[in-house]
């Protein structure tokens, strides 16, 4: 047993020895092959001198820098005759990134033609972004290079140098990344021990090993949290803020002041009219005062709390942050019920991380994380609200102690997301046939002996409700308005109305919309929005439908396959009404709304909840049989959980609208940029 044990033991250290020289010979090869090719360059051939300076850049004679008199100036040579392979720009700018076009003519090209832009670092990445490798069409006639600079930056050419021998570039945070990538795939092998750990919610152990998993996926949502941080810090917003002060003084209506020119208009809500008149721009205008659409969830969570006790109100970016934190949890804490409810005992222990990250990081949340300002809180704060509702609601019916405080903390959460996202609250219809059984079949609820549980589940509801509807009405004058239709946006949102001829767009893009893939960093791009619609759309952008870009969803499509074993575990109805959900409301925000990233994160739990749970039963019922079925359903989770993490870190650093992480923080941009995209 013990010479077995060692054997193992040096198989497995020899498997993972080999891994790491893989991982090495793949940095070597691949993101140094230009290294490679330039071998034989040594300090190649100075070119300094013969390049000559366009006049938007004075030369200072007493310390040999040059002044930027424009936004962009030129470096020119003429007569190089020369195979070029590559280019050594060595330069001192004050700027985090310097953009740099290079125009070329040679013997292919009598006229020169443009290269793709190209950017020198200062900082983290500067020497890589030294070398640019060319491709011309034979020799090289002239090299002209366009710099874009800030007016008035001093900068220095220190060298300029072709057919050099670029130095290889051992990169240890790309060694470690595929370093993981193969040792994660290694660890789903047939022959892993890994297959052998049974999900035990009893095991303390495993309980630490979640806990900790769980920490590793805060510190990385975190890290996207603060990546832009200083931008979005900097972003509008401060309707909670308004809302907050009104709601310590007493009333709904925030004090803005609203100028005569506004109620005189005829139509307040038509952007057009409000030439010269100060407008309040995203709040409800109604009857003469401004209100805050957004729901009030939030404020009475944590806004009202901390501004009543301190006297200081919390900036966004803390709210988003907190709202973050308890997404990330409640989605472990709602997977490991689902594990413990359909699991049955026979489920893996790697379903629970795997399970939790590819729900809590799926991109249409991820997206939130790393973009912390006033607009998505309300919808992360909703979805927290949700998973941790749906968690609490499963725990409940799982345990005798404390039953019906879980039932109660899962009621509460679950209605108060209708002052968060009110078309959200339809989740809540999850609870029938949740509770089917409990309340049809064993009577344990709505009954004598269940009185308190039932009051439990009933009462949270009926008082978030009535004081929603107060809310409503005395603001609007009806308790199902939430004032939406009356914000001062950029379309008339009073006459939007509901249309059907909306609904094909809206749901092809948040459900089925391929991703925009593209060969070169950062590999994802918003992707194209084309309607026939002949009306006024309200369109943003999007990034991907959400059964494209989270992978896991697709197993909803064996609802219909695996029907009888879903409705011998009792999940069958939960499925086919989750799925209903998922197609309602993306109906709702497609016609209401409109088609924006952001609110893909409305739908996507209703689409990821029940792909979780068929994993979950098929995962049970596979592993007894051990056979191919169990070991490609695993493999399939792995990918898509690696594919879930690689669309979520590139999707960091992809055009977004009119807002890019290379506008708003370069250095971070051109630094991955040189290190997932220099091949």
């Amino acid at each position: 047993m013990k010479i077995k044990w060692l054997t193992d033991n040096k198989k497995r250290a020899g498997l993972y020895i080999a891994l790491l020289l893989l991982a090495f010979l793949t940095e070597v090869g691949l993101f140094n092959l230009s290294s490679i090719r330039t071998l034989r360059g040594g300090a190649g051939i100075e070119l300094t001198d013969r390049f000559s300076v366009s006049e938007e850049a004075a030369y200072n004679a007493a310390d040999g820098s040059y002044t930027a008199g424009a936004e962009e100036f030129t470096m020119y040579m003429g007569e190089v005759n020369a195979d070029i392979k590559n280019l050594y720009i060595d330069m001192d700018f004050e700027d985090t990134a310097v953009a740099n076009s290079i125009y070329l003519t040679d013997e292919g090209n009598v006229l020169a033609y443009k290269l793709p832009e190209h950017y020198l670092l200062k900082g983290r990445g500067r020497e890589d972004s030294q070398y640019v490798t060319l491709h011309p069409y034979g020799k090289v006639r002239t090299i002209k290079m366009v710099f874009q600079v800030t007016p008035g930056e001093s900068f220095r050419i220190n060298q300029i140098s072709m057919n050099v021998s670029k130095p290889f570039q051992i990169e240890p945070l790309r060694v470690a990344v595929i370093y993981g990538v193969f040792v994660f795939a290694a660890i789903f092998r047939r022959k892993s021990k890994l297959h052998q750990i049974a999900f035990r919610p009893e095991s303390k152990k495993q309980w630490a090993a979640g806990v900790f998993i769980m920490g590793i996926f805060l510190a990385l949502a975190t890290g996207a949290f603060r990546s832009n941080l200083e931008y979005w810090t900097g972003m509008g917003g401060n309707q909670y803020h308004a809302l907050t002060r009104a709601l310590s003084e007493g009333h709904f209506s925030l004090d803005y002041s609203v100028p005569d020119e506004l109620l005189q208009l005829e139509n307040p809500y038509d952007m057009n009219t409000w030439d010269g008149i100060d407008v309040y721009w995203d709040n409800a205008f109604y009857n003469g005062k401004y209100y805050c659409y957004f729901g009030i969830t939030p404020v009475l969570l944590l806004y009202l709390p901390c501004y009543l006790l301190t006297g200081t109100l919390l900036q966004n970016y803390t709210v988003s942050l907190i709202f973050l934190i308890s997404m990330i949890t409640g989605s472990f804490y709602l997977v490991r019920q689902i594990l413990k409810k359909w699991g049955d005992g026979k489920v893996p222990f790697f379903a629970w991380p795997l399970l939790s990250v590819m729900l809590c990081f799926s991109e249409n949340y991820f997206f939130l994380y790393m973009r912390p300002y006033f607009y998505n809180i309300p919808i992360i704060g909703a979805n927290a609200l949700t998973v941790w509702g749906l968690g609490l609601w499963l725990k409940g019916m799982q345990t005798e102690k404390g039953k019906g405080f879980c039932y109660f903390l899962g009621s509460l959460c679950m209605a108060l997301v209708a002052g968060c996202r009110p078309q959200m609250v339809l989740i809540s219809f999850l609870a029938v046939p949740l509770f089917w059984d409990i309340v049809i079949r064993k009577r344990e609820l709505f009954s004598k002996d269940s009185i308190k549980e039932t009051l439990a589940i009933c009462i949270p509801y009926i008082a978030v409700a009535g004081f929603l509807m107060y809310y409503n009405y005395a603001r609007f004058g009806s308790i199902f308005d939430f004032g939406a239709n009356y914000n001062m946006t950029t379309n008339d949102m009073t006459r939007r109305g509901f249309n059907l001829d909306r609904l094909g767009t809206g749901l092809f893009t948040f459900l089925f919309q391929p991703p925009n893939i593209v060969s070169t960093f950062p590999y994802v791009r918003e992707t194209l929005i084309s309607s026939r619609y002949m009306g006024r759309v309200v369109v943003e952008f999007a990034l991907g439908g959400i059964f494209m870009t989270n992978i896991i969803t697709l197993l909803n499509g064996l609802t219909l396959s695996v029907k009888d074993v879903l409705k011998r575990k009792g999940a069958w109805a939960l499925s086919v009404i989750c799925l209903c959900l998922t197609i309602i409301l993306g109906c709702i925000d497609a016609t209401i709304a409109g088609i924006l990233q952001r609110y893909t994160a409305d739908i996507v739990l209703a689409a990821l909840l029940p792909a979780c749970i068929i994993c979950c039963i098929l995962l049970g019922e596979l592993r007894e049989k051990a056979g191919n079925g169990y070991y490609i359903l695993c493999n399939f989770m792995a990918a898509a959980f690696l594919m879930t993490l690689a669309f979520d870190f590139f999707m960091m650093f992809a055009n977004t609208g009119a807002i890019t992480m290379e506008g708003t923080n370069p250095e971070l941009f051109f630094y991955m940029q040189t290190i997932f995209g220099n091949i």
